[in-house]
């Protein structure tokens, strides 16, 4: 499953609880997420690529 980065954050964002610091949590998150992705070569193995960015931020 695929977004873009600033989606992704915003999503996280709006997922996370309340706590200070949330947001560098997520960045640090999302860096480490995508080094992970890069060395496994997970893109170029997936078998059915997802482009979520359409759906947009789910507020519940």
């Amino acid at each position: 499953m695929e977004a873009p980065a600033d989606l992704r954050l915003a999503r996280g964002m709006a997922r996370a609880t309340a706590f200070p610091g949330k947001e560098a949590l997520w960045q640090r998150w999302m860096r480490e997420e995508d080094t992970f992705f890069t060395a496994d070569d997970t893109r170029n193995r997936a078998d059915i690529i997802v482009d979520t960015s359409m759906f947009g931020v789910a507020l519940t």
